[in-house]
C-alpha cells in the first residue's frame, strides 16, 4: 500500500468515526472542533481541493492546505448549490463532494 492510499484509508476511517459518534448527526455545520481536525489533515484537504477542482470551483495548488482560495471555492460551491454560504466545511458540502 503506497502512502497516498494509506492517507485515504486514514481519512475514511476518521470520517467513519465521526459518523458513528452520532454527536453531529443532523447539524448543518460541523462542530468547530471537528472542522478544525478535518482541515488540519493534509490528505483530507487535498481530496477536497481535488473534488472542488474537478467541479471547476478551485484552481489553486493541490497541497493539502486549507487556504483562503479553498474557502472561496467552497463559498462559490455553496452559492451555486443553494446552500447557506459560509465558506467553511459543512455537512452538506461534504455530502455534495462525496467526502467522508
Amino acid at each position: 500500500m503506497n502512502v497516498r492510499s494509506l492517507a485515504f484509508v486514514l481519512v475514511l476511517g476518521f470520517g467513519a468515526s465521526i459518523a458513528q459518534s452520532g454527536e453531529y448527526g443532523g447539524l448543518d455545520v460541523l462542530g468547530d472542533e471537528i472542522f478544525e481536525q478535518l482541515v488540519l489533515q493534509p490528505a483530507y484537504v487535498g481530496s477536497m481541493q481535488t473534488a472542488l477542482r474537478r467541479l471547476g470551483y478551485y484552481c489553486g495548488p493541490i497541497n493539502g492546505v486549507f487556504s483562503a482560495e479553498v474557502s472561496d471555492a467552497i463559498a462559490r460551491f455553496q452559492k451555486n448549490y443553494s446552500m447557506r454560504v459560509t465558506g467553511t466545511l459543512t455537512d452538506p458540502v461534504r455530502r455534495a463532494l462525496h467526502m467522508p
